[in-house]
């Protein structure tokens, strides 16, 4: 009771205080508002918690309550929230700066009823860019608006930051999170290049406000130091200190107790201090601040002020951020749409406003309406074609859905044969045509074009899906469209559109972009336009994304010749104003034509007289080599385009199909969201899972990391087994020191470009002495098989954890014996636990679901936790006693005295014998080889042209099978880079196996003298102690003689408890085989073999058919493709900072160089196919190659995603090879003359579109 009196009394004085300081600052004393502020920020401190208080890292019982997966508590923190009033606001600040003075502050502010407000600024090389933006969002379910995107991947892990368009050239109610910005920033006229990266350090601040509220002023400060990683944050509030902590380069979190200077010194007008002081219960930072800061105002609510300045002495840099309360206008435009029944309409006018839903009309449809509606509110710039849509509604009608679905869901067949049966029988449906689609036809044709319309008419049937031209998809050619239909065609060509929904080709593109295989689509029916002119306009450059740039393609006659690729269009770039104030608003005197580039245009396609149909005429050498189009057309067109883009585009690029008449009337066909331009960069894929590396000094090292994961990380195995071993290691560390473990910081393993390192400084150096000594040499050599630390080492690290006590060393010593010596009971606990454990899926229940498959991989990770920490144990355990060894051996010498022979000595002592498991495999594989040998026909075996001709080779004889069989049941479990989840086993895939068993048996059979493999017996301890050639006193003899059965003891368990961890983790392969198969089978996925490629998390937001589901496949496919080249990635032992790769020592000659025009950015080394048609390319195509062929159509599209690149001889920036290599993120290049005799399949190429090259190269 009294303490809650205490309690209570303190905590109104303290109120009080506060109160009384806001009252009276400006006549009060600096002294009592500095005491007022410390006593508010002591009271603050009390509880501060380092993390989210949802999780138990030492004792969890779920995947999420040990941190493998995010906690709901977190996704619900995390996701946009829900505003319930206009009052309401969802407000994210993120920010960074790096040691160049360069920073990036983002903030986005989510209002009610749909509205958001951006602000962005780019300091980068001295030049700083800003950008506003306001608009409705009506995705209410991410953080994004038009080109700008704050993208959650994983709550408290990952953020993806993306944004393309124009910039201007010069904690209360949330929290907030230390953390890491990485990426490229290209300013116009850079190269996509990687030169451009920046790594940053920074913030990430989420807020709830509440608009009618006070203008809270508030100014954050965060500054890095440079050398050591120590992070400083404050934050104030209407000049009062409100909140503030210090981070340490170990990423512990110390709240602050005092800050000894005004907070009103850092807010806007002010002079900001040069000097002060602030204090926590671990140390005192001293902060002095350079005079030459640069402060940079982005708008009305926020600015900022980069910092140079000096922590305690050392180089720092900083930034001061100066926040407030948006305004209220931005909420006042907001219209009240009411919603309108539809569920009768079966087809409706371009003309009305319903007509906008793409639910009702599809995608096309819906974009065409509301060019409508926009062509009626301007001045009549554009026309658009009279029409109507054939509704949703219309095809549920006439084709039965669940009938559909039922197809899909046979499990018995295939996709191909899903498809046809789907597409037969939606052509079944043609009889109710001429009943129920007819009249319809008929009866909006006439209140459209009258009833006694001219039957010269001709029209265009176009297909449009639900899922077709949003900001996702663009599934460009991928349904059917008939042009040049008389009216009487017109139901027949309906149906034929609605069957194009579901072949392989569409059904294929939408289940490798996350879509259902069963959709739903309109048909739009327009007049046919008498094109003089047409093409393809783009509002920002279709490959580099520049937004000041608008791109052209054209020819004569109409559109079909640019869309299908059957001519080489002219193309013509516009430069727009960089004024940001020009981008919604533009004339053509503005404008200027950056460049024109005359196609060969050798035909066009135009339609007959009589408009009966359309036909290919040879164009005129005059008009072949002449632009097809006028400068002022040139200009009309961009003009419209940027209208356009304002209009509908939602702040997006848009690309939009056009047409121009005999008369000069420019026709709008189509327009849709560039869907390319937000994709996922190679960069982006590359290093999405990076860890977050708070100094430039930082250690990491893939010594151990790369031998046992020598291969790069499988997505899944990032998640689901990487963080078990990195909270292993964190709970080891925490026995051991103050630290706490952290799911969310990854302080032990760290990963580079999906490869595995070990951060040196936590996991090594964490406990040292005063100086260096002989016991962390030998720790080194546990790791890196010789002495490594340094003195300036040793210095950072007594710096970042100080210098060990004698008494924490010797309860650390009596902990280590005491863990030792019950290694034995905690082995017997692991064998009984996990020693044959099992799963519990059966993969003969062909009924089984994905979802429930999942929820039990969930529940499994938690074994995969047990184990990983027991190793973890049990890998120490193994390092000291090794330590200890060392240490007796070496009677007290320093490393630099340690002699080749103490080194040899001390590998005697530790040699490994029969027990440990993984010894054991060369003896039984030996074993099998001799047998083999003894029947006497190895040349047969070693001929077998496959792994699975091998097996069977080796099955068909019972001794040999028996031999097989039981080597399986020891070691079939284990493989090369065995940890990686994503990776086979020798039981599931045996071909290295069956490799590794040739190699022994050809040298067998070239060696025959050559000793069979055995394990020989160990010598007597004694014997063994006495044949050491250091000499040892008898005490040392005596402690060896003690120490060395839990020596080799503790090597046994190590490597017991990693065969477990091995043989446990071949289960979780088991069921992730059984889950991908289960998705396939739910159309989920696109391939069994993405499974790997996926987070575990995004394999549940794709069986929960998540609004993500288009992203995370497209991810997916980008890491498939990318896997190789970061396997083809070395780096070296030991890195310093952000690890770098090594260059390439092989020297590679470039001949054969063939010039192309680039499509689809990105450069990849490859195999090259040369296929000139589909059959060619079905037998000869694998994963990873790079095609090149003549040009691509629809009937190539399931090729695209197992492609590295791809090369065509024709073709242009809207071609299908390009709309499709761009959606799928592949180097493409495009006008390669030549390329198919130049280049032979089996090529080594390098495909370059940064050069615009593809060359082959000799090794």
């Amino acid at each position: 009771m009294i303490l809650h009196i205490l309690r209570f009394v303190l905590t109104t004085l303290t109120a009080g205080l506060v109160a009384l300081n806001r009252i009276t600052c400006d006549i009060f004393p600096k002294k009592l508002r500095r005491i007022l502020n410390k006593v508010a920020l002591s009271n603050w401190v009390v509880g501060l918690p380092q993390i989210i208080p949802v999780y138990n890292t030492s004792t969890p019982k779920s995947a999420k309550e040990a941190g493998i997966l995010a906690h709901d508590v977190e996704w619900d923190l995390e996701t946009p929230h829900k505003l319930e009033s206009i009052q309401d606001a969802d407000d994210l600040l993120i920010h960074g700066v790096d040691d160049k003075g360069n920073c990036l502050v983002g903030r986005i502010t989510r209002y009610h009823n749909n509205m958001t407000k951006v602000s962005v600024a780019l300091r980068r090389s001295g030049q700083t860019f800003t950008v506003e933006l306001e608009g409705e969002t009506p995705n209410q379910v991410e953080f994004s608006l038009g080109n700008f995107k704050l993208e959650l991947l994983e709550p408290f892990r990952s953020w993806r930051l993306w944004f393309n368009g124009y910039m201007r050239d010069m904690i209360p109610n949330g929290y907030h999170q230390f953390g890491i910005l990485h990426g490229v920033a290209n300013v116009d006229g850079d190269n996509n290049s990687r030169d451009n990266a920046l790594y940053m350090y920074g913030t990430r601040t989420r807020r709830r406000l509440t608009l009618n509220h006070s203008n809270d002023a508030l100014v954050e400060i965060f500054a890095m130091q440079d050398k050591d990683g120590d992070v400083l944050r404050l934050m104030s509030r209407n000049g009062v200190w409100i909140d503030g902590e210090e981070s340490y380069s170990s990423t512990l979190v110390v709240p602050t107790e005092q800050i000894h200077v005004d907070a009103t010194g850092f807010d806007k007008n002010s002079t900001i201090p040069k000097l002060f002081e602030v204090a926590d219960k671990k140390s005192t930072m001293r902060v002095e601040i350079w005079p030459n800061y640069d402060s940079v105002n982005v708008n009305d609510s926020l600015d900022f002020v980069l910092l140079q300045m000096e922590i305690n002495g050392k180089e720092a840099h900083g930034i001061i951020i100066r926040i407030s309360n948006p305004p209220l206008l931005i909420t006042s435009a907001i219209e009240n749409r009411k919603p309108v029944d539809v569920t009768d309409v079966l087809a409706i006018s371009l003309e009305l406003d319903i007509c906008r839903n793409t639910g009702l009309v599809g995608g096309k449809g819906a974009s065409l309406a509301k060019l409508a509606a926009m062509n009626r509110r301007t001045i009549k710039e554009f026309k658009t074609a009279r029409g109507f849509c054939a509704t949703t509604n219309l095809f549920c009608k006439i084709v039965d859905e669940k009938r559909l679905k039922k197809i899909f869901e046979d499990q018995a067949t295939s996709l191909e044969e899903s498809c046809l049966g789907a597409t037969e029988f939606v052509m079944s449906c043609t009889s109710a045509a001429a009943e129920d689609i007819r009249p319809l036809v008929e009866s909006h044709l006439g209140q459209i074009f009258g009833e006694s319309r001219s039957h010269e008419l001709r029209f265009a049937v176009r297909s449009s899906g639900i899922l077709e031209d949003g900001s996702d998809l663009s599934c460009a050619g991928q349904n059917a469209s008939f042009l040049d239909l008389e009216e009487t065609a017109i139901p027949q060509k309906i149906v034929q559109c609605w069957a194009s929904a579901f072949t392989f080709q569409s059904v294929s593109y939408r289940l490798n972009h996350g879509q259902p295989a069963v959709t739903r689509m309109g048909v739009v029916i327009q007049e046919m336009v008498d094109a003089s002119a047409a093409g393809v306009l783009f509002t920002a450059d279709p490959l580099t994304g520049n937004p000041f740039q608008i791109l052209i393609t054209a020819n004569y006659g109409l559109g079909e010749s640019v869309v299908n690729a059957t001519c080489d269009p002219d193309c013509i770039t516009i430069q727009r104003p960089r004024s940001i104030q020009c981008r919604g608003a533009c004339q053509k005197t503005q404008l200027s034509i950056h460049q024109k580039i005359i196609g060969q245009k050798k035909s066009k396609v135009i339609l007959k007289s009589g408009r009966k149909s359309t036909e290919e005429e040879t164009l005129s050498d005059f008009d072949s080599t002449r632009l097809c189009l006028s400068e002022p057309d040139i200009l009309q067109l961009a003009v419209i385009g940027i209208n356009v883009e304002k209009e509908l585009g939602q702040l997006k690029p848009v690309d939009i199909e056009w047409a121009i008449t005999q008369t000069g009337d420019i026709y709008v066909l189509q327009s849709r969201p560039m869907t390319s331009l937000d994709a996922w960069t190679d960069f982006e894929i590359m290093h999405q899972f990076d860890s977050s590396i708070r100094t430039r000094i930082e250690l990491l090292t893939r010594a151990n990391a790369g031998e046992v994961m020598p291969k790069p990380l499988h997505a899944c195995t990032i998640q689901s087994l990487t963080r078990n071993l990195d909270i292993g290691l964190q709970n080891g560390m925490a026995k051991r020191s103050k630290d706490t473990a952290c799911s969310v910081v990854s302080k032990s393993c760290h990963v580079h470009c999906n490869k595995l390192f070990v951060s040196v400084y936590p996991t090594l150096y964490r406990t040292v002495d005063a100086k260096i000594t002989a016991a962390i040499c030998c720790l080194d050599l546990t790791v890196f098989g010789r002495p490594m630390i340094t003195p300036e080492v040793h210095k950072v690290a007594v710096e970042r954890y100080g210098a060990s006590s004698p008494s924490s060393k010797i309860f650390g010593a009596i902990g280590a014996i005491k863990s030792i010596r019950n290694n034995s009971k905690k082995m017997d606990q692991i064998d009984a636990a996990y020693g044959a454990w099992t799963s519990k899926l059966n993969n003969k229940d062909a009924t089984i679901s994905a979802k429930t498959i999942y929820d039990q991989i969930t529940a499994d990770l938690m074994v995969v936790h047990h184990i990983s920490v027991d190793h973890c144990v049990m890998s120490g355990a193994s390092s000291t006693t090794l330590i200890f060894a060392f240490m007796a051996i070496s009677e007290g010498k320093q490393a630099q005295d340690w002699s080749p022979s103490l080194y040899e000595d001390v590998g005697r002592l530790l040699s490994v014998y029969a027990a440990v498991e993984s010894a054991e495999i060369p003896t039984d594989m030996d074993k099998l080889a001799d047998a083999i040998l003894l029947r006497g026909e190895t040349d047969t075996f070693i001929a077998t042209k496959t792994s699975k001709d091998a097996i069977s080779w080796l099955q068909s004889d019972p001794f040999l099978a028996k031999e097989l069989e039981t080597f399986f049941i020891k070691h079939g479990h284990r493989s090369i880079a065995e940890m990686n989840i994503g990776q086979d086993t020798w039981r599931t895939d045996p071909t290295p196996y069956v490799t590794l068993l040739k190699n022994v048996l050809v040298n067998k059979v070239k060696n025959p003298a050559r000793p069979t493999v055995n394990q020989t017996d160990p010598q007597n301890d004694q014997d063994l102690l006495s044949s050491l050639s250091t000499p040892l006193e008898n005490g040392t003899k005596r402690f060896l003689k003690f120490l060395l059965p839990y020596c080799r003891q503790t090597v046994t368990y190590r490597e017991r408890t990693k065969s477990i961890m091995v043989k446990v983790l071949e289960q979780i392969k088991y069921e992730y085989k059984l889950l991908a198969e289960a998705m396939l089978k739910e159309r989920t996925i696109p391939d069994t073999n993405l499974i790997k490629h996926l987070t575990h998390h995004e394999m549940g937001l794709l069986i929960s058919k998540h609004h993500s589901s288009s992203a995370i496949i497209n991810r997916a496919i980008k890491r498939m493709r990318l896997y190789p080249v970061m396997e083809g990635l070395d780096f070296p032992e030991i890195s310093v900072g952000i690890p770098k790769p090594l260059s390439n020592s092989t020297h590679v000659e470039t001949c054969d160089v063939v010039k192309g025009t680039p499509v689809s950015a990105g450069k990849i080394r490859g195999t090259a196919k040369v296929c000139l048609n589909v059959e060619d390319a079905s037998s000869q195509l694998e994963d990873g190659d790079i095609l090149i062929t003549t040009g691509t159509d629809i009937a190539w599209s399931p090729f695209f995603p197992m492609l590295g690149g791809v090369v065509t001889e024709l073709g242009g920036l809207i071609s299908h090879g390009a709309v499709v290599a761009r959606e799928y993120g592949l180097p493409c290049i495009v006008g390669a003359v030549n390329a198919t005799k130049i280049f032979r399949s089996g090529d080594e190429i390098v495909l370059d579109t940064s050069a615009g090259t593809i060359s082959k190269i000799k090794i």
